[in-house]
């Protein structure tokens, strides 16, 4: 661990409560890695890496929330996120899959 302005938060989801979307069981080794490349003194020089493993959406939004609001503007701020995203047709957006996701209801 440093002492730096690096800071990152790294989010994964490998499993889905929905049979829409096929479980992605090399999330878990990709969030391992990741924070061990990150906090890395040779490679990565970032500090203690957070990490928030197989979020519900309320769960993700207030670690994304918390992670941000405690980010000073000098500071660089990473969010890594694994899992499978979705583009919704209707408001044309991106949106990033939790755990809880209904497929018929993506902005929501």
């Amino acid at each position: 661990m440093t002492d730096n302005d690096r800071h990152a938060l790294l989010v994964g989801v490998s499993t889905y409560d929905s049979e829409t979307y096929a479980d992605l069981p090399a999330v878990r080794a990709d969030l391992h890695y990741m924070r061990a490349v990150l906090e890395n003194l040779e490679i990565g020089m970032y500090n203690e890496c957070e990490v928030a493993p197989e979020p519900t959406r309320a769960e993700m939004l207030h670690a994304i929330e918390a992670f941000l609001e405690a980010r000073q503007p000098s500071e660089t701020a990473l969010l890594y996120f694994g899992g499978h995203g979705e583009y919704c047709e209707r408001d044309g957006q991106l949106y990033f899959l939790t755990r809880d996701t209904d497929p018929a209801d993506l902005p929501g």
